[in-house]
């Protein structure tokens, strides 16, 4: 009976000793998250830089459609498009009476603080100078996660187009670099970084899935969190001085096939480097929620996928709902892979049996105007997939493989692996064995 006693209390002791110091290192044990009940919710060890959780909105059957947060100008709350492919920061205006101001919050300047009218008006142009709302310069104290951009310019909304009346935000937090902006004003993160309120000149984002029920994505401003993504973050430099987040993609691969992309460029300009007539410039755009590429190339993607074009027009494809196909862009000579579901947007089997509207869209012209080499705006079905860091003083844009899911919250749970029995069965062989 002793010799049994002191047994499991050794086995015990060991086993407590190999969960801490496990979970010391990865919130996990054998493989598998362990979650622990603190005041009725389980999550990772919290780090030290703000996190702001993006919602996600879906634009159909959980298709994400793209992120928002909550951003305090003066002592007003509005929930914000995360949007890196812009500069500007807006919200409508209580003097506004377009339909797709009324269906927002608005700004009330009267009960606003420290509000300072600038009297300036100009215009903010979307979706290719489809869209755009018309503005009245500002400034107020800025605030997200905690952070604030003192005397931050933005822009009060008086006149929206229909395009906004839909929308699930009230305005647009822009985070590019502040050289995209046409009226010469920093960005709120520029601003954050000028008055010394984040410890990096970087911020980072990952983004969540619709269909993961319970994972939030995060905004993180002045570093990383490292508990959303696996291995290194590599480095993307800048190219050009447009103020967008413009990286080359030098390649693409379907299930590891590598695709060829045809010759695209000017050829004064780019005497001489046609490894760069095969690549693309590729703007890293939250505010997208597709791939939308040139049309030749998307053609030669959905070819090895099975799709097919549905929309002459548009330049949409359709592939098979079903799709184990995987797409993978390469960056600085690593290669990303998109997961199969993210390339799915909407069910067409009405039209279409057993086809979906691809996440990959063509555009045909899409080129720069300064070299005419082809253009890509990389949306959230590729940054889904990715833990996204940039930084505004080496004007970089890393990537790192993200991770989903990882010890998201649940509630008064604790989970075990298998392999925890599989110990338990172990030690008890022991003892009919030796006792």
């Amino acid at each position: 009976m002793r010799i049994s006693f002191f047994f499991y209390a050794l086995l015990t002791f060991i086993f407590l000793y190999l969960v801490v110091a496990k979970m010391k290192d990865s919130c996990s044990f054998f493989g598998i998250s362990l979650q622990f009940w603190k005041r009725s919710s389980i999550r990772c060890s919290e780090s030290a830089l703000p996190k702001i959780v993006l919602t996600g909105f879906s634009v159909g059957n959980n298709v994400d459609g793209g992120y928002s947060f909550p951003v305090t100008i003066g002592n007003q709350t509005f929930q914000m498009l995360l949007d890196t492919g812009s500069p500007d920061l807006w919200v409508p205006s209580v003097n506004c009476t377009s339909k797709s101001c009324k269906k927002h919050k608005q700004f009330d300047e009267k009960i606003s603080q420290n509000f300072i009218n600038t009297e300036k008006k100009y215009s903010l142009l979307f979706n290719q100078k489809a869209s755009f709302v018309n503005v009245t310069g500002a400034f107020e104290n800025v605030e997200i996660g905690g952070i604030i951009a003192e005397k931050q310019q933005f822009g009060c909304a008086f006149l929206e187009t229909d395009d906004f009346y839909n929308a699930p935000f009230d305005g647009i937090l822009g985070l590019s670099l502040d050289k995209l902006s046409t009226q010469h004003i920093p960005t709120v993160f520029s601003t954050m970084v000028k008055q010394n309120k984040v410890e990096e000149p970087i911020f980072s984002i990952y983004l969540s899935r619709a269909r993961d029920s319970g994972d939030k994505g995060a905004l993180t401003l002045g570093g990383v969190d490292k508990e959303k993504f696996s291995g290194d973050i590599v480095n993307n430099k800048v190219i050009g001085e447009s103020g967008f987040w413009v990286i080359n993609l030098e390649g693409l691969s379907v299930d590891g096939k590598k695709i060829e992309l045809d010759e695209v460029g000017n050829e004064t300009k780019l005497e001489g480097k046609n490894e760069l007539k095969k690549q693309r410039k590729s703007i890293i755009d939250t505010g997208t929620s597709l791939l939308k590429i040139l049309y030749e190339d998307a053609e030669k993607i959905h070819a090895n996928i099975g799709g097919f074009l549905v929309d002459f027009q548009g330049g949409g494809f359709a592939i098979p709902c079903n799709t184990t196909s995987v797409v993978s862009l390469q960056f600085n000579n690593i290669h990303y892979s998109i997961d199969p579901k993210d390339l799915i947007i909407s069910n067409i089997s009405s039209v279409y049996p057993g086809f979906c509207f691809s996440g990959i869209q063509g555009i045909r012209n899409q080129v720069s105007s300064v070299d005419g080499m082809g253009i890509w705006l990389i949306g959230d079905v590729f940054l889904k997939n990715v833990y996204s860091v940039f930084n505004t003083k080496e004007k970089t844009v890393g990537f790192a493989p993200s991770i989903h899911n990882h010890c998201k919250e649940v509630n008064k749970i604790l989970f075990f692996n298998i392999e925890l029995i599989n110990v338990y069965f172990f030690c008890f062989l022991i003892r009919i064995v030796f006792f």
